[in-house]
């Protein structure tokens, strides 16, 4: 599909010292699962071309590719689109392996990590052509952002606002209330 393709996000990586030893990703240290392979397939064979469709699979593919945030430690138990224009992705964040956290994001929320935080060090570094007229970030740029920044990083102050659901999942994100489980 012509959207499967990597954005223009170049990841600029310091030499390491010779005596360290080389990052791996979360598919080489054996962190990926059945499931996050499963709807990195589905999503990648689906004709679908909504913005939370493609803005998910840039989130997992990172998350599966990932050597720069402690994103290789996440393990992703479910994803699913939350109507076009967001997405939901359920996880064990790094250093909370006991723990399932679900994100979800909005198309509205690349507004704000343009401005307040991914801006300087993501977006704008590339260019304004990684943001569209109505100043979001382009989808795969944010898909990548989300994974690195977001699902990539331990949960801080987040821990202590999670809301919860009937699963013991603790949700955080664009989130008012508990978001609606897939149908499958």
């Amino acid at each position: 599909m012509p959207w499967l393709r990597r954005s223009r996000i170049y990841r600029t990586v310091t030499a390491a010292p010779a005596e360290a030893e080389p990052r791996l990703t979360a598919e080489e240290r054996g962190q990926v699962t059945a499931t996050h392979r499963d709807l990195l397939g589905q999503l990648a064979s689906g004709p679908d071309s909504l913005w939370s469709t493609r803005a998910l699979w840039a989130c997992l593919e990172e998350l599966r590719e990932s050597v720069i945030t402690e994103a290789a430690e996440v393990r992703v138990s479910d994803a699913w689109t939350d109507g076009p224009a967001a997405f939901c992705v359920v996880y064990c964040p790094p250093f909370q392996p006991e723990e399932r956290v679900g994100l979800r994001r909005h198309q509205d929320d690349s507004e704000v990590q343009i401005v307040y935080g991914l801006g300087s060090s993501l977006f704008q570094s590339h260019g304004t052509d990684q943001v569209d007229e109505r100043g979001h970030a382009d989808l795969i740029a944010f898909g990548v952002a989300v994974a690195a920044f977001d699902i990539g990083e331990p949960l801080g102050n987040y821990a202590d606002t999670l809301l919860r659901d009937s699963n013991g999942v603790g949700w955080w994100g664009s989130v008012d209330s508990v978001p609606p489980q897939p149908n499958r």
